[in-house]
C-alpha cells in the first residue's frame, strides 16, 4: 500500500520538529493550494515508529509533515506538541532521479489541521497505529513463518492504488488455515517508516511502510465459520451421510 490512513485515537499527540511554511509553486510566487483551493504548507513532525532500515528497531523519528489547511492561530515553535486532525494520511513515495542525479524518497504524513495541546505527553514509542484507506476487507493468499513470527501476503482491495497489488502484515501468532483463501481484516494494524539517510535512497533503498497487526480475523462472523478447511469437512461429512443412507 501507497498510503494508510492514521488511527488518530490510538496516535496521540506528537511533536513539531519543523514549523510547516506555506508552499508555493515553480515561480516562487503562486501559492500551492490542494484540490479544495486549500493552501499547503509543510514542515516536519516527530512520530512513533521510524528506522533506517527494514532490519532496524523503530524509533521516534521525523517525517515530513504535509498541512493542508491553516496552521493554528498564534503559529507554531519547534518543539510544540500538537494533536493532527481531520483526515490524516500517512505514505511513502519514491522518485526516480534524471540520469546522473540522485533518487528522492520520504515518508510523509498529510493532515487537514493540527491543534496545540498542553498537559499531553506525546507517546513516541512503538509503531504508527494506522488503518486501511478502505473498507473493503483483504484477501489472504498465505503465511511465511519467521522465527516466532508470521508474515500473512494479502491481496489488496481493487480500490487500492498499488503497483503490486499485495501486501505482506507481520503477526505475532499463527493465523488460522482456514483464513487462505477469505476475506479477512486486520486487528490494531500499525506501521513501521523505513526511511533511509538521503544519501542512500536508490533503487534499492528508498522509503517504504512495513506492516504489522495483533492479529487477523475473518471480514465477516459468517465467514469465520465458512474457511475452506471447514466447508471441505462439512461436505465430506454429507457425502458420507449420504452415502450410508
Amino acid at each position: 500500500m501507497k498510503f494508510v490512513h492514521v488511527d488518530l485515537d490510538r496516535l496521540g499527540p506528537v511533536v513539531i520538529r519543523e514549523v510547516p511554511t506555506a508552499r508555493t509553486q515553480s515561480d516562487k510566487v503562486t501559492p500551492l493550494v490542494n484540490g479544495n483551493g486549500e493552501q499547503v504548507y509543510t514542515g516536519r513532525v516527530l512520530i512513533p515508529g521510524t528506522a533506517r532500515s527494514a532490519f532496524a528497531d523503530p524509533l521516534p523519528g521525523q517525517v515530513r509533515l504535509k498541512l493542508e489547511g491553516n496552521p493554528p492561530p498564534g503559529g507554531l515553535e519547534p518543539g510544540a506538541i500538537v494533536r493532527l486532525g481531520g483526515l490524516v494520511k500517512l505514505s511513502a513515495w519514491y522518485q526516480r532521479g534524471a540520469r546522473g542525479a540522485a533518487a528522492t524518497s520520504q515518508a510523509t504524513i498529510t493532515a487537514e489541521r493540527i491543534t496545540v495541546v498542553t498537559g499531553e505527553a506525546p507517546q513516541l514509542m512503538g509503531y504508527v497505529p494506522v488503518s486501511p484507506p478502505v473498507s473493503d476487507p483483504f484477501i489472504a493468499l498465505g503465511v511465511e513463518q519467521d522465527g516466532d513470527q508470521w508474515d500473512l501476503v494479502a491481496m489488496v482491495p481493487q480500490a487500492v492504488v498499488d503497483q503490486q497489488g499485495v501486501v505482506k502484515v507481520r503477526l505475532s501468532a499463527k493465523p488460522d488455515d482456514g483464513l487462505i483463501g477469505m476475506p479477512v481484516r486486520f486487528v490494531d494494524m500499525a506501521a513501521k517508516v523505513i526511511q533511509p539517510d538521503s544519501e542512500d535512497v536508490g533503487r534499492s533503498a528508498k522509503a517504504e511502510l512495513a506492516f504489522f497487526a495483533t492479529a487477523v480475523m475473518a471480514a465477516t462472523p459468517e465467514m469465520a465459520t465458512a474457511g475452506p478447511a471447514r466447508r471441505n469437512s462439512q461436505d465430506n461429512a454429507k457425502t458420507t451421510e449420504g452415502g450410508e443412507s
